[in-house]
């Protein structure tokens, strides 16, 4: 924590969502995670302010639909930290009202104030600005401490943070530690690296079962989920709980596991029984032929030894989840083994990280949480930070937030432009694609770059301020950077969302260059494929291999519907393009990819793929379309890309894919049924911050924001003034 908090007042998020039974708190370790934050902020000057949630007030309300503020006040826990400090700690009767008004303009250096519960206030979970702006004012810094929330974007774990400069911002103690383990283990894991996972449900680790096969070389997967895995591949599982709906997903999941180099170890064995019960009798089972009536409620001996053996020989392990109903005694076996061999495998120099709720209650249960190397305090926070997602209560302090907090109190709406509707003189055709409406005005284009987006096929509710202004800027850096190459169909760009240029007769074929094997083309390899569009493929390759030489894969160009696969000798055969100018084509293609590859590598960037369209005109060929642009190309960081090979890692890559993951993650993938989620104005305002941060990237300049106070009408005005 490097803040200057000497004479200042902190607000200090924790999280004291901790067990209260008539009054008395039953298990105070959140409390006592926090201490070492607090004792070095009063150590160093500050007058702390504390807030936290305590349970779902807003959700269990009392018959009369009030809330029940004796249940879920913060008062015991003051009590509480006032002992365990040494300290006095003052309460706040209320959140933001008056009491805690007055108790915060009386706060003094060396004092401890705790605000009643956040979630009294209803803008807490919908994560309100003013709640989060009246929270901020009672402090000049804000500390996050409270890691167990931050997967949460509500007013005091992420908004709040929109408020203060970036030097009056940081982690406590907790969060920083939390933090540095999870990536330790997702990022710098030495190698044999295992994963351990239990619970009951497929359909809840889904994000992280991915991720750990990415990662890891072995991946253990014991508790209920494991009989799903079973019937997906033909076994008999009896009356064992199995998500009947997720067996194609376990299926794909073993055949990723399978092309990764990743085993997956199923519990051979299990303790079985009619009931879950206490006094039941427990018999063994083989897992893939438990009798009907009977379950599984824990992992068996056999498979307790066949793990133990696989944990032993690991140097990083993360263990997520029980092995069985382990609150019952005679199905506690399997996971006081796993244990067992944890602390066994940490006392031999493994690293070890224990997280989620479950299996931190299932570890404690053991006894065996101080022979670990971290504990996490949790839940699906972890997950959600193992699966490689971002959190807000993180990103509000890691991220950049200068551009978001300038812009966070204006509608993005206002800001974007989402279509035009010119009436051009000697305007004769109009075409609105998904991201640019295209005017014909004689023999010329005009083509504006709309802030429109799209994903799945589906064009999104919402546009993104200064979209169409980074893609018409980046595509028009590189025209002019490869025009000694090919011609292009440029003659203009009056404005920063418009070029204009030759109208020319566009060639019915996609020119997609591949110089990785990645995406489409690793799909097609790993469902067996050794041919991409009549394109041979060496053998021996994995995902985001360098092919030996870029191979061109050319598509169909359709009017309606997808672009499909077509090959060299197809194209020649239907008349779509003559053999002499596809010759010509290739070579375009081919020059234009290498100046793109070097362009790229100046800026510590990997072309991996990119597609180019061209046009005929007055006898010529010419490139049309953007060029090298994030959605028309993808690129790795070059830095730490074959050590990523080496070790089996993802590539980090500079996309709009973070708009496709957050679609995902909100249940949208452009199928059948499903309804576009509704997009919040943070949400598009940091899409709109990844779009600049994109192009900077790429072009290695400052981008320059174009006035977009009346956008159509700027469009308009240049663009008549260009043709006149």
């Amino acid at each position: 924590m490097i803040l200057d908090v000497e004479g200042k007042k902190v607000l200090l998020r924790v999280d004291f969502n901790v067990p209260i039974k008539d009054g008395t708190i039953t298990d105070d370790t959140r409390i006592r995670a926090a201490l070492p934050t607090i004792m070095e902020l009063l150590e160093a000057g500050a007058a702390i302010i504390l807030c936290s949630h305590l349970g779902r007030p807003q959700k269990k309300r009392l018959d009369d639909g009030s809330i029940d503020r004796q249940k879920f006040t913060l008062h015991p826990v003051a009590e509480h930290v006032t002992e365990v400090c040494g300290i006095e700690v003052q309460f706040a009767n209320d959140t933001i009202g008056e009491d805690a008004q007055q108790k915060v303009a009386d706060l003094r250096r060396g004092q401890i104030l705790l605000l009643e519960n956040t979630r009294f206030e209803a803008g807490e979970e919908k994560g309100d600005k003013e709640l989060a702006k009246s929270l901020a004012n009672f402090a000049d810094v804000y500390i996050n401490d409270a890691f167990g929330t931050a997967h949460r974007r509500h007013a005091s774990t992420a908004v709040v943070a929109d408020y203060f400069e970036a030097e009056n911002k940081g982690f406590g103690k907790l969060m920083s530690a939390e933090l540095a383990n999870a990536r330790k283990v997702m990022s710098e894991g030495e190698k044999p690296q295992v994963a351990i996972l239990g619970g009951a449900k497929v359909s809840d680790k889904i994000g992280i079962l991915e991720r750990f096969i990415d990662i890891c070389d072995e991946v253990i997967i014991g508790g209920a989920m494991a009989y799903t895995f079973f019937k997906a591949q033909g076994g008999s599982v009896g009356n064992s709980l199995v998500e009947d709906e997720k067996l194609d997903l376990a299926r794909e999941i073993l055949q990723k596991a399978k092309e990764q180099n990743t085993t997956i170890h199923l519990p051979q064995d299990s303790r079985v029984a009619s009931a879950m019960s206490a006094d039941v009798e427990v018999s063994v089972s083989d897992s893939a032929q438990i009798a009907d009536g009977f379950s599984g409620f824990d992992i068996g001996p056999i498979s307790e030894a066949a793990f133990r053996d696989v944990i032993l020989q690991a140097k990083t392990i993360i263990w997520n989840g029980p092995m069985g109903v382990f609150e019952i005694e005679q199905f506690s076996q399997g996971t006081r083994a796993i244990a067992q061999a944890v602390a066994d495998a940490t006392a031999e120099d493994a690293y070890s990280l224990v997280g989620g709720g479950d299996s931190v209650a299932a570890l404690k249960a053991t006894g065996r949480s101080a022979d670990v190397s971290y504990v996490s305090t949790g839940g699906g926070a972890l997950l959600e930070l193992l699966e490689g997602k971002s959190l807000p209560g993180v990103a509000a302090i890691e991220s950049p937030q200068s551009f978001l907090s300038s812009m966070k109190n204006l509608d993005p709406t206002q800001h974007a432009l989402r279509e035009t509707n010119l009436n051009l003189d000697g305007q004769s055709k109009f075409y609105r694609g998904k991201v640019r409406d295209v005017y014909t005005v004689g023999d010329r284009l005009v083509m504006v770059a709309s802030d429109r987006i799209s994903a799945f096929d589906h064009v999104l509710p919402r546009a993104i301020p200064y979209k169409g202004q980074v893609l018409n800027q980046i595509a028009a850096s590189f025209l002019e950077a490869t025009s000694d190459i090919v011609p292009n169909w440029v003659e203009a760009s009056p404005d920063a969302n418009v070029t204009i240029g030759k109208a020319c007769e566009t060639y019915p074929v996609e020119m997609v260059v591949r110089g990785y094997l990645t995406g489409h083309a690793w799909r097609t390899y790993r469902d067996g494929g050794r041919v991409l569009c009549g394109v041979p493929l060496p053998e021996g390759m994995k995902e985001h291999d360098r092919f030996p030489e870029p191979i061109i894969t050319p598509t169909t160009k359709a009017e309606i519907g997808h672009d499909e696969d077509i090959t060299r000798e197809e194209i020649l055969a239907q008349g779509l393009v003559s053999e002499a100018e596809y010759k010509q084509l290739e070579e375009f293609t081919l020059a234009l990819f290498k100046r793109g590859t070097e362009m790229a590598a100046e800026r510590g960037l990997i072309l991996v793929d990119t597609k180019y369209e061209f046009g005929k005109a007055d006898g010529k060929i010419y490139l049309i379309d953007e060029v090298h642009t994030p959605d028309s190309s993808r690129y790795f960081y070059l830095d730490g890309y074959q050590d990523r090979q080496d070790n089996g890692q993802p590539q980090k890559q500079l996309s709009k894919e973070f708009v496709r993951e957050w679609l995902i993650e909100n249940g949208f993938q452009g199928k059948e049924g499903q309804a576009i989620p509704e997009m919040p104005d943070d949400f598009v305002w940091s899409v709109s911050e990844r779009y600049i941060e994109l192009y900077e990237s790429i072009l290695g300049k400052k981008f320059e924001k174009a006035d977009t106070n009346n956008i159509s009408a700027r469009i308009e005005q240049n663009i008549k003034s260009a043709i006149s």
